[in-house]
């Protein structure tokens, strides 16, 4: 980069370092922007699962018991083949 002082001029020195930390703060950036998100998602299916884990423990507790206990081996069937 050229400047202009008092009709000389002078050429300033590329700063790499400015370069670096701005790229690494917009990477630390995006980084917390993308965990936030992910983890936002992740929870909210992990929500959903432990909703219907409760239902279907209040209905086997209820007095459903055939058809609660049936409900409750078919969750751990699909469960343990994620």
């Amino acid at each position: 980069m050229v400047k202009l002082t008092a009709g000389v001029r002078v050429r300033r020195k590329f700063n790499w370092s400015d370069l670096v930390s701005n790229r690494f703060s917009e990477l630390v950036a995006l980084i917390s922007v993308s965990t936030t998100v992910f983890l936002f998602f992740h929870t909210q299916v992990l929500n959903s699962r432990i909703e219907e884990i409760q239902g279907i423990l209040t209905a086997s507790a209820s007095g459903v018991s055939a058809q609660g206990s049936s409900k409750i081996l078919d969750f751990h069937q699909t469960f343990y083949k994620m």
